[in-house]
């Protein structure tokens, strides 16, 4: 579960008295406690799950192959790791803030959309792709010269 839908879901639940906050706990950490709770509840459940094994597939590898869950990770690693990469995705798309089509390249690939996707989303032929393409990779390896650092 996202880190904005486990907070929005908490405040569900409090509004609609499911849970209740004691009078000698403070709101944020009474929050904190029920996103705990939520999301060790929701580990659960997909920890009780049959585990699921990639398999081949004909074609591109990466259709149609499952990746199992890592039983070795909790919900706050889990969470930590997603709020990491969402700072990730910001930093990224502000390098770009300066070329919109170059966002939308970026965007269209964070949700996993191919490259004759993203052509026609942009309006770009081959060409104009593939520069944009090398105009991300300069940025990036110019902000980063190390590769990402925790």
């Amino acid at each position: 579960m996202p880190a904005d839908d486990l907070l929005q879901e908490a405040f569900v639940r409090a509004l609609a008295d499911d849970r209740r906050c004691p009078t000698h706990i403070a709101v944020v950490r009474f929050l904190a406690g029920v996103m705990s709770s939520i999301a060790n509840g929701e580990y659960e459940k997909v920890k009780g799950r049959p585990s699921l094994v990639p398999l081949a597939c004909h074609g591109d590898p990466q259709d149609g192959a499952v990746d199992p869950l890592d039983p070795g990770i909790g919900p706050e690693d889990w969470l930590a790791r997603e709020q990491h990469a969402a700072e990730r995705r910001k930093e990224i798309l502000a390098l770009f803030d300066d070329d919109p089509q170059t966002r939308d390249i970026i965007e269209g690939r964070m949700a996993g959309m191919n490259a004759d996707e993203l052509r026609e989303l942009t309006g770009l032929d081959a060409v104009g792709y593939d520069s944009k393409l090398r105009l991300i990779r300069r940025r990036i390896v110019k902000k980063f010269p190390k590769g990402w650092r925790s």
